[in-house]
Order: structure tokens, then sequence, then C-alpha cells
């Protein structure tokens, strides 16, 4: 699906629209007599009235004079209608002849595409309810660090940045001397060496302020879940013995869930956003180009998931693209899909029908009928639930064949006590993957535990001397324990010495089991 911003004039046209909304205003939809506007009126007063209880009023033109409306409204037109003697100042026009185009906001279909007035009307609707969602009230700080290396466990800060939003902003900026000097490549790259920090506090002393400007907000930064937060969470716990309880959102992780394949480095991103970026690498530069980045990126969530919204306005596309005889191209595939899917499931035509001034209905029927000539391909959360409501169906059909017990919660009580490992079948020559956790009472010949080594097994979070630190060690020693004797006859330990572009280390607990019950391997050295 086009992202609202290819359709011209359509920011311009969602803004009028808001504008009006939030003031209460009454919303004025005119339009000709053609089906595909009918539907695309139909579209937006029902969009209008349901979701924002708005006074949306259409009218159908049938020649003469325009419908009049009061100078303190807005109007929207649709289709083929007379240019008005006099703009409206706030006038929006759909399927507009292209003459008046520099006149009034005429928001239309991406170049090259069908135009159809029901495809923009419902565009247009769900880019009204990404522009309506709440806006973020919980506090914001967003941060960056710039540090003397990569690795978590050995790097220091040397320079932070933070900014809280809001009305107006804070911001905090300060340098911290490293107990180890700067690298020298690493002053090519953030610009700061030993002079700058000379004379500036050591961590200890730079920390509790660090601490108190991020208070309990979320944390927003760029690859800061995998770094920047693991060494503010490793310093407040060795000089505040506090943690890091804050919740985060990464634009590292966001964008590469929104754009899978691409490159997400921070100035890559920047220039996708045609953010302004000053100096990379430096703290205050990175952590502007983070609040723009982040804004972005939750415009852009809130856009997606607007454009899974309005389903029910699915029929008046179709409607619409079917008697501009467009409903076969590919820029309505995904609706096609979608229509197949949604009328699959509830008779969801009806009410779209109903809506419709009852002249128009008839033609309506007809047109929903020519777009229903084939089911949707199947996607993989279908798929998915076929696997769920399959094995659940089994579970149902086993416990009604073996328990005395009849009833739901019967069945349900029995599921809570259940383990996804009861149905393992050891006689199928397979490999079976579990977690530690759903590894209890399990038995195998031969057991295969991966990542054990540091930062993942045990935890970075089990690190510290804070009691909760201690706790979690010694929760995950025991996982560790359980996950070894689920070998009946071999038992393989694998740890990386690199991972994620980090050196790493085996883990603790393998230092603990006695050594001459140990056989170690490593691809550089053999067998040993």
């Amino acid at each position: 699906v086009p992202h609202w911003e290819q359709f011209p004039r359509m920011a311009e046209a969602g803004d009028i629209l808001l504008g009006a909304l939030h003031r209460g205003e009454t919303v004025h939809v005119v339009s000709d007599a053609q089906i595909d506007s009918i539907a695309a009126a139909a579209a937006i007063v029902t969009t209008l009235t349901a979701y924002f209880g708005a006074d949306a009023r259409h009218s159908v033109y049938r020649g003469g004079t325009l419908p009049d409306a009061d100078a303190d409204d807005v109007v929207v037109f649709v289709g083929d209608l007379p240019a008005p003697d006099r703009f409206p100042p706030r006038l929006v026009w759909l399927g507009a002849p292209e003459h008046v185009w520099p006149d009034c906001t005429c928001p239309r279909p991406p170049d090259g595409a069908p135009a159809v007035s029901a495809w923009v009307a419902q565009r247009l609707c769900q880019h009204l309810l990404a522009l309506a969602e709440e806006p973020l009230e919980a506090e914001v700080v967003v941060y960056d660090l710039e540090t003397t290396g990569k690795n978590v466990r050995r790097c220091e800060i040397v320079e932070f940045a933070a900014t809280r939003l809001g009305e107006p902003e804070e911001h905090e900026h300060l340098y911290v001397r490293p107990r180890r000097g700067i690298p020298a490549f690493l002053t090519r790259v953030h610009g700061i060496d030993d002079k700058t920090v000379r004379d500036k506090p050591p961590i200890e002393e730079q920390i509790g302020p660090i601490r108190r400007f991020l208070g309990s907000g979320i944390l927003v930064g760029h690859n800061i879940v995998d770094f920047d937060n693991r060494i503010l969470e490793r310093d407040a716990g060795a000089h505040l013995r506090e943690i890091l309880p804050n919740p985060s959102y990464d634009t590292l992780t966001v964008a590469q869930r929104l754009f899978p394949g691409e490159n997400h480095k921070l100035t890559a991103l920047a220039r996708k956003f045609d953010i302004p970026y000053g100096t990379a690498h430096r703290a205050n530069d990175d952590t502007e180009v983070s609040k723009m980045l982040f804004h972005r990126l939750r415009r852009e969530e809130s856009e997606r998931r607007a454009a899974a919204s309005l389903a029910e306005c699915l029929p008046f596309v179709a409607i619409g693209a079917v008697s501009r005889e467009a409903w076969s191209q590919e820029a309505f595939e995904p609706y096609r899909n979608a229509f197949a899917r949604w009328t699959s499931k509830r008779d969801a035509s009806r009410a779209a029908v109903d809506a419709l001034p009852q002249e128009f209905r008839v033609d309506a029927v007809s047109l929903l009928a020519g777009a229903s000539t084939r089911g949707a391909p199947e996607t993989d959360d279908e798929r998915r639930w076929q696997q769920v409501s399959g094995r659940l169906l089994r579970r149902a059909q086993r416990f009604e064949a073996t328990s005395p017990a009849t009833s739901v919660r019967d069945f349900l009580n029995s599921q809570s006590l259940a383990e996804p490992t009861d149905e393992l079948d050891e006689a199928v020559d397979a490999v079976t993957l579990m977690t530690l956790h759903s590894a209890k009472g399990t038995e195998f010949r031969a057991v295969i535990m991966i990542g054990v080594e540091e930062d993942v097994l045990p935890s970075f979070r089990a690190k510290g001397a804070s009691e909760r630190a201690r706790a979690m060690l010694a929760e995950e020693r025991r996982l560790c324990y359980v996950g070894m004797t689920r070998a009946r006859e071999r038992l393989y330990f694998v740890s990386s010495t690199r991972r994620d572009g980090r050196d790493r280390e085996p883990s603790r607990f393998l230092r603990e089991i006695p050594s001459n019950l140990l056989q170690r391997w490593s691809p550089s050295r053999g067998g040993s």
C-alpha cells in the first residue's frame, strides 16, 4: 500500500479536517452521483461520525446550485463537480479536475496510480486516525554516550548528552574523565582526547547526575539496549548500587523492524529521513538526531497502524475500484486480499451498503459481488493459527478420551500444568530446540547447550554486588545445572569468542566444573 506521503496534498487535507474536528465544526461532504464518489463520501462520513463523533453530512449534487455551507464549516467535494465562483477557504476536493488543483486542497492518488476517489478517501481517513492518535505522555529522555571502546565490560564513558522531551525541553551535557587514556583511533572518531577530559570529574562523581537526569522516564537512543544502557547499568551498579529499570525505545531495533534489509546506521537513517546531522559520534549531535529519528519512527509506526485500520471501509474501496475497472490492477492487490479475508469471516459489506443513499445500493451490491471473485492467499499468521488451533483441538480430544472430568475449567486446569515437552516423541529422529526453563523434566541421550558465555549465561544483568544481581546469578546457575542434567550420555557446551561485534569469554559456570571432566576444543586449536 503506498504511503500517505505519496498521495499529493494528503498532508494538507488531513490538517484541515483534523483542525475542524478539534474545533467541533461541521464537515459538509458533497459528491457527484458516480458510485465511486458516493462510496468515497460514505467512507469519510462513516469514519468521522464513528471514530470522532463529528457532525458530518453528505449531500449528492444533481445539477443546479451547489449546497450552501456556513463559512466556518469545512467542505469536502468528491468527484466531478462544477467549480464554485468563490472557493471556500478550507475546501478539500477529492477527484478534482486538474484545472482547480491550484485553487484548493486536492488530495489524489500517487502519480500513475488509478484515479479511484474511494481509495483516496480511505487513505485520508486512515491518515486522520494516525494524526489523532494520542501523543506519548510519559516522560521521555533521549541520550547518547561516547566511550573509550566497544566492549561494554571494559570501555569507559567520556561524554554524556541527553534531552528530556517536553515544553520546554531540558538538556544535559557533561564529560567524564576515564581511568585509562582515550585511544588515538577513537579520538579520530569522536574528536575527544585526553586533554578534553583531563580536568573533568570521574564516573563515580558523574554517574549520580546522569542517573538523576534520566529519572524514571523512557530512554530513547540508537543501539542503547545492547550498548549504552548496559554501560550505564554497569556503572550505576558499581557506584550507586542501583539498577537501570527504565523502559527503552531503541531506534536501531525499531528501524530494523520497520525497514528490514536497509542500512540502519544512524547516519544512514538521518539521510533516509532528511534529518540534518552535525558531527557524527558526538553525544550532543547524536542525541539531537536520535530525537528527530524517534519522532519520525513513532510517526511511521502510527501510520502503519492506521494503514491496517478501517477494515470496514474496504467495501467502499472495492465499490469504487470495480466501478473504475481498476480492481484487478497491481495497486489494489493488498486491498483484494484484505477484502477477501474480511468478507470471508463476516457479513462485512452489509453495513457499507446500508451507509449509501438508497438509490445506489443495488449497484453497490452488484459491484461488491464482482470484487469477491477469489480468496486471499494464506498469511504466515493464518498458518500459525492453523497449527495452534490444531494442537489445541488434539489436546482437547486427548483430554476427553483420558480424563473423567468433562468441564472446560477442568481442561484449562490440565493445560496450565502441561509442559511443551509433554508431546515430545523421542522415537522421532530430529533435533529438539527448547529453552532451559522448559527443559525441566526431560532427558536426552545428547544435550547441546549454546551460548554458555559471559553476558549470556549468566546474563549481563546478573553482574554486580547488589542483592538483586546475586539472586539473578544464583537463579542462572540453577538453570545451567538444569540444562546439564538433561543429558544421559553426552553433554556439549558451545561458546563464542566474539558475538555481535564484541569479544566474549566462556561462562564462569564452566570454570566451576572440575577440569578433568571437560574436553576442550576450538576451531583454531583443535581438540585438547
